[in-house]
């Protein structure tokens, strides 16, 4: 059996709440998360906002942003040691 992580747990928890609330919205007639998201890319006053946090966003959970520019990498170093765990 795979022990799951806390990390792993929020992970779960994020997927299965966008995931629940999409198929509400759907259901419901309500503009779903996804549809939010590629609403404010297709908005020219909010996309240069929404395109620059989602490739910050992307970067930072691959790794690929420099320490120096990424903020919460910085920010979890220096508070917490969870960077350790990486193997």
């Amino acid at each position: 059996m795979i022990k799951l992580t806390p990390g792993d747990k929020a992970w779960l928890v994020i997927s299965l709440w966008v995931s629940l609330y999409d198929i509400w919205a759907f259901k419901s007639k309500k503009e779903s998360l996804s549809g939010s998201f590629q609403r404010s890319l297709l908005d020219s006053r909010r996309m240069p906002a929404t395109a620059t946090f989602w490739i910050y966003l992307v970067g930072h959970l691959y790794g690929v942003i420099p320490k120096r520019y990424d903020p919460l990498r910085r920010w979890f170093e220096t508070s917490h040691d969870i960077w350790t765990l990486r193997k």
